[in-house]
């Protein structure tokens, strides 16, 4: 079982994956925007892995993933968009791997479950 924080600000694709992975038997926390993510990452640093979207509002998944670097998080941060060409080359090894939606779900979970 691994420890998730899913951050997307879609109702709709929260309401896709954590299912998904909740029944690959992963425990599954959802935050909303990037704001709600850092407090739980502050309070309890204790997850295997992020999963973020690209695109929301106030911080997207670039800015939020380099706000947990500077915060000294290192927890591996998946981002999961549907412009994948819109993330520079530069900030892409940031991310322990970048989907397209829509997020074909058995390559996540394989992704994980390594």
């Amino acid at each position: 079982m691994k420890k998730i924080l899913l951050v997307d600000d879609s109702p709709v694709i929260r309401g896709f994956l954590k299912p998904v992975l909740e029944d690959a038997g992963h425990m599954v926390t959802i935050a909303d925007c990037s704001l709600e993510a850092l407090v739980h990452l502050v309070g309890n640093p204790d997850f295997d892995y992020i999963l973020t979207d690209y695109r929301r509002p106030q911080m997207d998944g670039v800015e939020f993933a380099k706000a947990i670097q500077e915060k000294g998080i290192k927890i591996p941060v998946i981002m999961i968009t549907a412009s994948p060409e819109r993330i520079n080359k530069d900030d892409q090894n940031i991310f322990l791997a970048i989907f397209s939606k829509p997020v074909q779900t058995e390559a996540l979970k394989n992704l994980i479950e390594r």
